[in-house]
């Protein structure tokens, strides 16, 4: 997941209109949001929040990671770089 700081302006707490010049954490996810709500409203859901989609993403991502992460130790350990299908299979399987 690949993330950015970025300077803003930021409100001080309790000090009415006072702001500062401050870093703020804007992180971004690789997987789009518009398709991972159409899978949670074909999951039977009417309304989503924008919240319970950027968990959803979030979550997807973090899995997908594991995955990943274990099926190119899976394909190290067979002496291969190139991944394959079967090392996903196996990963996904494991960490269930």
């Amino acid at each position: 997941m690949t993330a950015y700081w970025k300077t803003a302006a930021v409100k001080h707490q309790g000090q009415g209109n006072q702001r500062a010049i401050g870093s703020v954490f804007f992180g971004m996810t690789e997987l789009a949001k518009a398709p991972v709500a159409r899978l949670i409203q074909k999951a039977g859901a009417k309304r989503i929040s924008a919240a319970a989609v950027e968990k959803m993403v979030e979550l997807a991502e973090e899995y997908i990671t594991k995955v990943a992460r274990r099926a190119v130790e899976l394909a190290k350990h067979a002496g291969r770089v190139t991944v394959k299908e079967e090392d996903i299979k196996l990963a996904a399987e494991e960490l269930r």
